[in-house]
């Protein structure tokens, strides 16, 4: 939940997710012009569970997700997304709580990333992109 907080780390079409999800809590937010998947999968990872905690439930590519390689094609889709911005993060359904052992677990695994990053000698590229994110 913690890092789903932070960004949509989900493809739209890599979910499985039971229908009862859909028939309680709704799908995707449709009022919004982005993130309307984001604010779906808040709403479900409060209420459902993972089949593997802290690990893939599925262990191969089951489709491909595609950015627009055009720079103006890129720039307009990241517009949408800060349009919708106020919208989402003003939205009370997706609050929710995280505990302490959520934060440090979250934490943990950061730690854990940074040091596979730095093994691989690409730490410094990826601190220096957080860095100018939302610029």
């Amino acid at each position: 939940r913690f890092t789903m907080c932070q960004n949509c780390r989900i493809p739209i079409q890599t979910v499985l997710f039971r229908r009862s999800l859909f028939e309680r809590y709704g799908g995707l937010i449709e009022t919004l012009e982005a993130h309307e998947d984001w604010g779906m999968w808040l709403k479900y990872l409060e209420h459902g569970r993972r089949i593997t905690p802290h690990a893939p439930d599925v262990r191969r590519a089951t489709s491909l997700f595609v950015q627009p390689a055009a720079q103006s094609d890129a720039a307009a889709r990241m517009e949408a997304y800060r349009k919708s911005d106020a919208d989402f993060y003003s939205d009370a359904s997706l609050y929710f709580n995280v505990t302490l052992a959520d934060m440090r677990r979250y934490y943990d695994d950061m730690i854990a990333d940074m040091r596979c990053l730095e093994a691989r000698g690409e730490l410094h590229e990826f601190l220096e992109q957080q860095a100018k994110r939302g610029e």
